[in-house]
């Protein structure tokens, strides 16, 4: 799915999702038709009486699809000359995943290791790339570059003025068009920010993860051990909206700042519920930076001091509340310490005016710390001082940082008589997941957690969600083995936020 994100786009993506359902029709077709005794089937002990409504796998019981390994070969053919990195991840799922005995298959500390030696090719590689280039050539390069950021800073700029246009009017069915209608409607679509390499694409078979969503909608299916799940029945009395079918068929834009405003086709009650599903849009950092640098430049008082407009939809989350940061600072962030410390900066900035005192930053290992700091550049500056060594040899133990703030906050509560007013607190760590310091001990993390909790709720008069820990994951790999095994009990004291790179925002 990435490799097709980022070779093909958004369209390739549906494209390649329309294409592996077809496979999947055509074989539970034939399993329901003619053969009852199918591999995939067979392989899971199933019978004619257990047939699956639908599927959701790569194979067909035996082997890879025709469909799948068929697509990849599509990929291949259409690779930039500039990505030395699709190929070979394309190259290590074929060979090295997508295989039929389990036992042949790369182990996931292998496929971590097998990721690094790609990143670090593909960095060697472009380093040769541009020192080799010639001084026409980068002179180009460097032009159409600055162009494109020109570009992009206009497209994100008259994002912010067309949210109060009215939207373009499509021109109604069955009427004769002009051509300077049609060349009307056409300039009215609105240019899409330019895509970037790094940005998580939501998965286009749900709806985004709106805060506020009024309708109900049907579960669908969900990949298990056995490669599919049965799609349970929808037993709510309210009939299944026309936003939630018309959405399916027409996908979500990514990159996109705002809604698409121009025609898509969808009807007048439809573009209501689009409209009042959410005042929330989401956006990536940069894009959150972005903004958050206009709106700086634009708000300076005549003191000449920054006045950051305050977010409403943080503001329900980190209002009167404690926001301390957690860095991970070993020597496996090294290669991400950039954008850890661009992304903690950003949040900062973000969350600015949500913490009355100003958040506190702490890193795991280095005993340097800010208290009641609300200026992001100090946070960047310590952020420079701790940087950690490649081969420094120091290690994460998340326990033991978590075991000092919690002592801390226990300790703040226990000596305080008005407990009711204490602020709840938000622990947000930025790691890769590769805790290598406690390597036998964690699974000691989550009654950690418990603990506190039972501690905090004996000792608080008026306990309600009083603590809150966001776990953002920095890394440009994905840890399988380690994905932050803290989705445990205490729904209502905390919640977990697993992110790739980059982390989306609500403004």
């Amino acid at each position: 799915m990435a490799a097709t994100w980022v070779i093909l786009g958004y369209q390739g993506v549906r494209q390649y999702l329309l294409v592996r359902r077809k496979a999947l029709e055509a074989i539970l077709h034939h399993i329901k038709e003619d053969d009852h005794k199918h591999p995939l089937l067979v392989s899971h002990g199933l019978n004619a009486n257990s047939i699956p409504r639908q599927l959701d796998c790569f194979h067909n019981g035996s082997n890879v699809l025709k469909e799948v390994t068929s697509w990849h070969a599509l990929l291949r053919a259409s690779i930039r000359k500039t990505d030395p990195i699709t190929e070979a991840v394309l190259a290590l799922i074929d060979t090295k995943m997508l295989l039929r005995d389990p036992e042949k298959r790369i182990k996931s500390a292998t496929l971590c290791e097998e990721l690094r030696r790609i990143i670090s090719s593909a960095k060697v590689s472009n380093r040769d790339t541009v020192a080799q280039e010639s001084s026409e050539s980068r002179e180009h390069r460097e032009h159409m570059e600055g162009l494109l950021k020109e570009i992009d800073n206009e497209v994100v700029d008259q994002g912010i003025e067309e949210e109060s246009r009215e939207p373009t009017q499509p021109i109604p069915p069955g009427l004769p068009t002009t051509r300077h209608a049609l060349k009307a409607q056409l300039e009215g679509v609105p240019l899409q920010k330019t895509s970037h390499r790094f940005e998580t694409l939501p998965d286009l078979r749900t709806k985004p993860d709106m805060p506020t969503v009024a309708a109900n909608y049907p579960s669908i299916v969900t990949s298990n051990a056995l490669g599919f799940n049965e799609v349970p029945q929808y037993t709510d009395s309210q009939p299944e909206s026309s936003f939630s079918a018309e959405t399916r068929n027409i996908g979500w834009r990514p990159n996109s700042g705002h809604l698409s405003r121009h025609n898509t086709g969808l009807t007048s009650r439809t573009r209501k519920t689009l409209i009042s599903i959410s005042p929330y849009t989401y956006e990536n950092v940069l894009q959150a930076r972005e903004r958050l640098d206009r709106e700086s430049k634009r708000t300076i008082s005549n003191m000449g001091r920054r006045e950051p407009r305050k977010n409403k939809f943080l503001g329900k989350h980190f209002e009167n509340r404690d926001i301390k940061y957690l860095v991970d600072d070993s020597e496996s962030m090294f290669d991400h310490w950039d954008e850890a410390t661009f992304l903690l900066e950003t949040l900062v900035m973000k969350a600015h005016d949500q913490d009355p005192d100003g958040p506190d930053l702490a890193f795991m290992n280095d005993s340097r710390d800010l208290t009641r700091q609300r200026d992001a550049k100090e946070f960047r500056k310590l952020m420079n001082k701790a940087q950690p060594r490649k081969d420094g040899g120091v290690r994460t133990n998340i326990k033991k940082s978590l075991e000092r703030i919690f002592h801390r906050y226990l300790e703040m509560v226990q000596h305080t008589h008005t407990k009711t007013r204490v602020n709840s607190l938000t622990i947000i760590i930025l790691t890769d997941g590769l805790w290598t310091g406690m390597m036998n001990d964690q699974d000691a993390v989550i009654p950690l957690i418990q603990n506190f909790y039972r501690q905090l709720k004996d000792d608080m008069e008026d306990f309600d969600a009083w603590m809150t820990i966001c776990h953002i994951l920095v890394s440009t790999i994905w840890s399988i083995t380690r994905c932050f095994p803290l989705v445990v009990t205490c729904s209502k004291c905390y919640w977990v936020v697993l992110l790739r790179k980059w982390m989306r925002w609500t403004r």
